[in-house]
């Protein structure tokens, strides 16, 4: 190929990929020092390709290898980026490793709107053009955890050619459900994501942005606009979620279309995800019509399994048999992997579908309500406490204190979609807002989202209706780098912006009704264990 040979690995840095508007994206491109074909593992998103791990992201990183050495074991960590594969872990398997800076981001030009059919068109394209490059076997997978998970559900909707195999690690799918308006109430997590993970490695920083520890290069391109040139070049993200406070057209566009993916994947959810990573990967699984799929579930933080050999050993089973054509064995794999989470570890478990058959749905009776106004906010917490009646909460995908699981429920959204809705997981139209008449009592169906939890002889569950946002504790000095706020129990997916939540609406008097014919329950999902 002619390019230079460095650690093993011919590297191309920032190749062009033409849109089809004329714009240039651009890519590193990690292949193997002995010309030939070989299957790409790509990946395209918002993150800066050339901003290194270890300098963007340094609290999360210097927890994970410390907890985790095999995550740093066997590689120089060089071209370790945020939320994508490391090259020096697949690149001598044989793979080729893609990496695109997505239009407006990094050092590719162009504006900047997330999730957009406009970005899902280039990651369509993107794909395309790695499939018919000469190091290419015209085999494309995609792989990646949160951002780069996501939009592989939205891609898959447009079914482009070259794609055989996709990873979406911890990945949500549906914009509105999973993402922007949890039960209804707006999540002001992305319009903070913005700020601290998007406008900070936004094309046109140049100067005034980070430099490639590697090349030398700058991270967000050789221009230095103004904050104003900058300004126009991005979507006003926060402002232009909260002017969608149902779910239109704007959110559909930016959603899978599930009866159009039909590539082979691998789901991967974190139990602890409460918030954003869990809901979509279980739902993906279900409901995308694809006819080779599996579902794993894990716990920990929600970059680490991605790295661990743990994780890097499950993603190259299943790219070796549909990128190789491996006889590996992955096709007999079950359909469903569960780390089962326990009090102190996690257990594996096999299973053959999801929800798992012999699943026995108890109803435990409670929940009708009422507000003294025309609306109300609800936020369910389901708990666990040990027999001294302190709280067991656990490492989940970004808080040290998540509990086991939430949902969330604006009482004027409370319409069901008769069609989606199961005995587990209620679907709701979130298409009209249904005021409530002040005093008069209604039926609330809330979701609470997948969980996992053994649950041992002597400890209680609790279930809490709250008016706003779980706290583990008022302080806990808990940060990460890249998010505003502390973690206190729900890490950075708050339903605080009291445009959404005003205090006329929403500060009324709610009352919980358990009269007779009134049957309110909640239903715990209890699996009895596998016969032999």
């Amino acid at each position: 190929m002619g390019s230079p040979v460095s650690d093993g690995m011919r590297v191309d840095w920032d190749v062009p990929v033409p849109m089809d508007d004329g714009v240039k994206l651009r890519a590193d491109v990690f292949s193997p020092s002995a010309s030939g074909r070989y299957p790409v593992l790509l990946s395209y998103g918002p993150y800066a390709k050339g901003l290194a791990f270890q300098e963007g992201y340094p609290s999360a990183w210097q927890r994970m290898i410390a907890e985790h050495p095999d995550v740093a074991y066997g590689s120089t960590n060089k071209y370790q980026n945020w939320e994508v594969v490391d090259p020096e872990k697949w690149v001598p398997d044989g793979y080729v490793c893609v990496r695109i800076d997505s239009r407006g981001a990094g050092r590719s030009p162009g504006f900047i709107d997330h999730f957009s059919p406009r970005e899902t068109r280039d990651f369509h394209d993107c794909i395309e053009w790695a499939g018919v490059q000469r190091w290419s076997n015209g085999k494309v997978g995609l792989n990646g955890i949160s951002y780069y998970g996501i939009n592989q559900w939205h891609v898959a909707s447009l079914q482009p050619p070259h794609l055989a195999a996709m990873c979406i690690w911890e990945g949500a799918a549906d914009w509105y459900r999973d993402m922007t308006h949890h039960g209804g109430i707006l999540c002001t997590f992305w319009a903070n994501w913005y700020d601290m993970q998007v406008t900070t490695v936004q094309y046109g920083r140049g100067e005034r942005g980070p430099m490639s520890r590697i090349t030398g290069a700058l991270v967000c391109g050789d221009e230095t606009l103004t904050d104003a040139e900058l300004y126009r070049n991005r979507c006003d993200f926060g402002e232009e979620i909260r002017a969608h406070p149902l779910d239109d057209e704007y959110h559909k566009a930016r959603s899978p279309q599930w009866e159009k993916i039909t590539v082979p994947f691998l789901s991967t959810a974190n139990w602890g995800g409460q918030g954003l990573h869990p809901r979509g990967n279980f739902e993906g699984f279900v409901r995308a019509a694809s006819k080779q799929k599996w579902l794993e579930a894990h716990g920990l933080e929600h970059w680490t399994h991605f790295y661990t050999d743990y994780g890097v050993k499950l993603q190259k089973r299943f790219f070796d048999c549909f990128l190789k054509d491996d006889d590996n064995g992955w096709t007999k794999q079950p359909r469903v992997q569960l780390q089962v989470r326990h009090i102190d570890r996690f257990v594996e478990r096999h299973e053959d579908e999801w929800p798992i058959a012999r699943t026995q749905w108890t109803r435990y009776y409670l929940l009708w309500v009422s507000s003294s106004t025309t609306d109300a906010d609800f936020f369910i917490v389901f708990r666990v406490f040990t027999p001294d009646l302190r709280e067991v909460v656990f490492m989940g995908a970004i808080d040290p204190h998540t509990p086991i699981a939430q949902g969330w429920l604006r009482a004027s959204h409370r319409k069901l979609d008769r069609k989606l809705s199961t005995e587990y997981r209620p679907y709701h139209t979130h298409d009209e807002e249904q005021p409530l008449e002040p005093g008069e009592p209604v039926p609330l169906d809330i979701e609470l989202w997948p969980t996992s939890i053994v649950v041992p002889a002597g400890y209680r569950l609790g279930f809490s209706v709250r008016g706003r946002d779980y706290e583990w504790g008022k302080s806990t000095g808990a940060r990460l780098s890249n998010f505003k706020n502390e973690l206190r129990g729900c890490g950075p997916f708050l339903h605080d912006d009291p445009r959404d939540r005003p205090a006329a609406t929403f500060g009324g008097r709610t009352t919980l009704h358990f009269a007779s014919g009134q049957d309110s329950y909640v239903i715990v999902p209890q699996i009895p264990p596998r016969r032999a």
